[in-house]
């Protein structure tokens, strides 16, 4: 489920009105006994790329969010070395192209880039990445209002923006060597 922006912020328009929303995914990683499968939530970006006149658009999707997975790595489980912790980040890559087929109906394909992952906060984790593919109908329950818009030519950005970013976090080593490890990044950006 998606909102389009409306237009009240001049990003709104620099980026052709994105779509922000939020969508659940099941994914069966195909070996049951030793990876099994995994729901995710998350929270999306739908970003159109290219929009020529018509009922065609190009979008990029960025996805954030949480995921479970429910085999794990143990001592048991030993075959499984992506994933030691049953909650994980659920990070996603699309690019889908759409055509409108009617004012209610569109249809879409596109391809998708999955990767599950704790941060390594526990050992092993060499992550999952998943590359799938989708085509589908969406159904539009209030109709659409979208005009074929335009991005503006100048935003208006002050020139140079300074950004100061501190990060810290945890990790582990292995799933054999006890102990976290405090680790930290500080960042100086000139936007």
């Amino acid at each position: 489920a998606g909102q389009k922006q409306t237009g009240n912020n001049f990003w709104d328009s620099l980026y052709v009105f994105p779509q922000i929303g939020m969508g659940y995914q099941y994914l069966n990683f195909g070996n049951p006994e030793i990876l099994g499968h995994a729901n995710s939530v998350f929270i999306y970006e739908r970003l159109p790329l290219w929009r020529p006149k018509g009922n065609f658009v190009l979008n990029a999707r960025i996805m954030f969010g949480l995921a479970y997975i429910n085999k794990i790595w143990s001592f048991e489980n030993y075959q499984n070395i992506a994933i030691s912790s049953h909650v994980n980040v659920h990070v996603g890559l699309c690019m889908d192209a759409g055509i409108r087929l009617t004012d209610k109906l569109s249809m879409n394909a596109g391809v998708r880039l999955t990767h599950f992952s704790n941060g390594k906060l526990k050992s092993p984790n060499y992550g999952v990445n998943v590359a799938t593919s989708y085509m589908g109908l969406t159904y539009f329950f209030s109709g659409r209002s979208e005009k074929n818009i335009q991005p503006v030519d100048k935003p208006l950005l002050p020139k140079w923006r300074r950004e100061l970013i501190y990060s810290a976090g945890m990790t582990t080593i292995s799933a054999y060597e006890r102990g976290n490890y405090f680790i930290s990044t500080l960042v100086f950006n000139m936007i």
